[in-house]
């Protein structure tokens, strides 16, 4: 048995770890925040200025370093349980969204969580952990460090771990999904993970970016270096010959950004689109994507957020004026990091969905 690529192509798999891959797909619910920050043109933000952070003197001209964007961290949609309640004035260069929770990464590296703590999803983060990037499911939190390894809290807390029997592996990327998570090694092996169990469901050498997670299904689509979208099993109808720079996993859909910046959406063929997440608004160019449930969020080349599908915590609702550097989307929550300048003042108040079921 083996994973087949949109080119017909199977990568053989050992039985045993397909079994384990199948079981927990079978038997456990899951769901992912999948973000990478991309860069984006922010020339009508800030000019480069004398002193500015990251700024290199080179004579009469200021030139910015290379850095990560910072920016306020905006979050609208459901206000159940605090995911909308930001910690007041905070700068930070990612945000993650799960459930009812959120996660961003400060200047610096340092973690910040806001949101229920029910089941410990907001644990916090010891604040000698310095982060680069951030993985969030439904109830638990995935935080790589910036020497590659992971740190976890919430309710699946063994989840949000290392690999059974494979502590101090080393990542580059990482994904959760509800109950699940999985991780690229900079050797380009994927794998994937609980609590109880760890596997290498596919192997491609060198030459993995990304891993995605479906949000419920737990099936994954990998990334290859070459624009190249392989899954374990293709029942969402992606064709042959795309080639992408990014994945986004939702509830039985997943999100494709183009090399080209076009945007498709793509559906498991098993359930009905509900939400009409595959209606891609006409002739959308991105350059940044994110997944929630029943939304899918993407960002514009001149910074502008379009959100479409379902809209029952008003998570499609897009604050008046809002730029954005980078998205992030929770189950029925959209999260950005601004540009400086254009974020909602201090007496907004996201606006109220409609209503309807999740």
């Amino acid at each position: 048995m083996g994973i087949k690529n949109d080119a017909g192509t199977v990568s053989a798999i050992p039985y045993a770890i397909l079994t384990l891959v199948i079981f927990g797909l079978t038997l456990v619910a899951f769901g992912a925040v999948i973000d990478e920050l991309v860069s984006v043109d922010t020339s009508f933000a800030e000019a480069s200025r004398p002193n500015a952070p990251g700024a290199v003197v080179t004579g009469p001209t200021y030139v910015p370093a290379a850095v990560t964007p910072s920016g306020p961290v905006v979050v609208w949609g459901s206000q159940d349980y605090g995911a909308c309640d930001v910690p007041p004035v905070l700068i930070a260069t990612k945000v993650a969204m799960g459930d009812d929770h959120g996660l961003a990464i400060r200047e610096g590296g340092s973690v910040v969580a806001w949101g229920d703590y029910e089941y410990g999803d907001c644990g916090v983060v010891p604040p000698s952990i310095r982060a680069k990037d951030l993985a969030v499911g439904d109830y638990h939190s995935l935080v790589l460090k910036t020497d590659g390894t992971v740190y976890g809290t919430g309710e699946y807390s063994e989840v949000g771990s290392a690999p059974p029997g494979m502590e101090g592996t080393v990542f580059t990327q990482i994904a959760t999904s509800d109950s699940m998570n999985a991780g690229v090694t900079p050797g380009g092996t994927v794998i994937v993970w609980d609590k109880e169990w760890a596997g290498t469901p596919s192997d491609f050498p060198g030459s993995v970016k990304q891993v995605a997670l479906d949000r419920y299904s737990g099936e994954y689509a990998i990334l290859l270096n070459d624009g190249t979208v392989s899954f374990f099993d293709n029942k969402y109808g992606v064709p042959g010959g795309i080639t992408a720079k990014k994945v986004a996993g939702g509830e039985h859909f997943f999100v494709i950004l183009k090399s080209d910046g076009s945007v498709a959406v793509y559906h498991h063929s098993s359930y009905d689109d509900n939400y009409g997440v595959t209606n891609v608004p006409h002739d959308l160019v991105a350059t940044d994507i994110a997944a929630g449930d029943g939304h899918v969020v993407a960002l514009r080349p001149d910074g502008t957020v379009v959100c479409w599908g379902a809209n029952w915590g008003g998570q499609c609702i897009v604050p008046a004026g809002l730029r954005a550097i980078s998205v992030a989307a929770g189950t029925d929550t959209t999260a950005v990091i601004a540009v400086p300048g254009t974020e909602p003042g201090p007496d907004w108040t996201p606006a109220p969905g409609d209503g309807g079921n999740p």
